[in-house]
């Protein structure tokens, strides 16, 4: 069983990292194309006014809410007065660019090929929406990120071919995905410290909340699990996904079947929390 988020703190990324990024700049978690460099109507392209992912869980920050007409009907905005904005653009699948303060980070890309599992006989999914958007179209990058070593996470067919165009960008990862990636970069980052994460108080969650499941077996958690890491983690801002909207062929796509919506995600998550979280979606 499978639980997605991505939400990282400051000290995530090594000091080592530091000096690759931006000439030593600090940022917390990153970046997304600017829109220039995208397809029209991309997924969803979200903006945030808070520089930092993870923040001490007694501190706060004020914030005041937009709408981007620029973006699709998904999209929502969050500015600030007094600090640049988050961007967020969503390649879907579980793949996005994050854009802090100029900082660009590619989470879980999946950039060429479909998502297959070294198995297209068996699954094999296609983007619905970005599917001629390649690793060139991706603007300049100051760092990987990558979630999981699944091959919907850590795409080698895509991490391959990038290796070879930025062998030395700084790669930040869990330890699962160390065996993967380390023969790829020159010095991936792969570390999770759990009780850091319970320290910390998340600004923005995004996490997926709709189920995927083959019988008898849960492949992706769904929005209970989401309830509860945002309880957790209480995400001031939370951007649901539905990463298994795919154009999917295969023996599972013929049994694999959706639990839940983003509807019915949101009544969930607005009787259980309290603390005025907002889900943008």
């Amino acid at each position: 069983m499978a639980t997605h988020a991505s939400c990282v703190p400051s000290s995530f990324f090594p000091s080592s990292c530091y000096a690759s990024i931006r000439g030593g700049r600090r940022s917390t978690a990153a970046a997304a194309a600017a829109a220039a460099t995208l397809p029209p109507n991309p997924t969803s392209h979200l903006c945030f006014g808070s520089s930092t992912s993870l923040r001490p869980k007694n501190s706060s920050s004020a914030t005041t809410q937009r709408h981007d007409s620029s973006a699709s009907a998904a999209a929502s905005a969050v500015k600030s007065e007094d600090s640049k904005p988050i961007e967020l653009t969503y390649l879907e699948g579980n793949s996005w660019l994050w854009d802090v303060e100029g900082l660009n980070i590619l989470v879980d890309p999946i950039l060429v090929g479909n998502l297959d599992f070294g198995l297209p006989w068996l699954f094999e999914g296609a983007k619905k929406v970005l599917g001629n958007f390649r690793l060139d179209d991706l603007p300049s990058l100051d760092c990987l990120l990558i979630t999981q070593s699944l091959d919907d996470h850590c795409h080698v067919k895509t991490l391959t071919p990038l290796s070879k165009k930025m062998p030395d960008l700084p790669v930040i990862a869990t330890p699962n995905a160390e065996a993967i990636l380390r023969p790829l970069f020159s010095n991936p980052h792969c570390v999770y410290d759990k009780s850091f994460v319970e320290n910390y108080q998340a600004d923005i969650l995004i996490t997926p909340v709709i189920k995927q499941l083959l019988p008898l077996f849960t492949l992706v958690s769904g929005q209970e699990d989401a309830v509860q890491l945002a309880k957790l983690l209480k995400a001031k801002y939370i951007v649901p996904m539905n990463n298994g909207d795919l154009n999917a062929k295969g023996i599972l796509s013929r049994i694999l079947y959706s639990e839940g919506t983003i509807e019915s995600f949101k009544i969930e998550i607005f009787e259980c929390l309290l603390h005025g979280e907002k889900i943008l979606a």
